[in-house]
């Protein structure tokens, strides 16, 4: 069984800067989705919120925001790694990664916003480590005291980044 420690490790040894993450990332969200387009990934997010103003505004601030964006991204790898059978399908997606075409940020903040959306339906429950990067380039495993579901992480770090602003 692979672990987010692991993760951390594969991603440091490949060097994987923000551009391998985000085309990793759409790799591995486009395959998850069955190749929906960021079209209709965004027409699916507003048809499943509660709030489509919520939805603008996460995209808006996944725009706008290279470390945020590569944050969640990480979490979606992350997130997605805990599932023993999902490990393949990112490590696949990472290989692909070199050869994806470069994306713009509106269609990777869909994406990885629709990664989010695909986890936490999903409901991803009992994560106790999820990966990131500190302010030193490296990417770190960080543990989680109680397990947290995939949905009330991704919660958390959208309260976080509200916080910030």
């Amino acid at each position: 069984m692979t672990t987010p420690h692991a993760f951390a490790d594969y991603l440091n040894a490949q060097a994987a800067g923000f551009e391998t993450i985000a085309h990793a990332c759409a790799v591995y969200v486009g395959v998850q989705s069955d190749a929906l387009t960021p079209e209709d990934m965004y027409s699916s997010l507003i048809y499943h919120a509660r709030n489509a103003a919520d939805v603008d505004q996460m995209l808006y601030q996944l725009e706008g925001d290279r470390d945020y964006t590569e944050h969640a991204a990480l979490l979606v790898l992350s997130a997605a790694w805990n599932d023993p059978a999902q490990d393949e399908a990112i490590q696949q997606a990472f290989a692909r990664a070199a050869s994806v075409d470069d994306i713009d940020l509106h269609d990777l903040a869909i994406t990885v916003l629709y990664g989010m959306y695909l986890l936490a339906r999903s409901g991803g429950a009992g994560l106790r480590e999820v990966v990131h990067r500190q302010a030193d380039g490296q990417i770190v495993t960080a543990s989680l005291d109680t397990p947290i579901s995939s949905a009330a992480l991704f919660e958390a770090m959208r309260d976080q980044y509200a916080a910030a602003l």
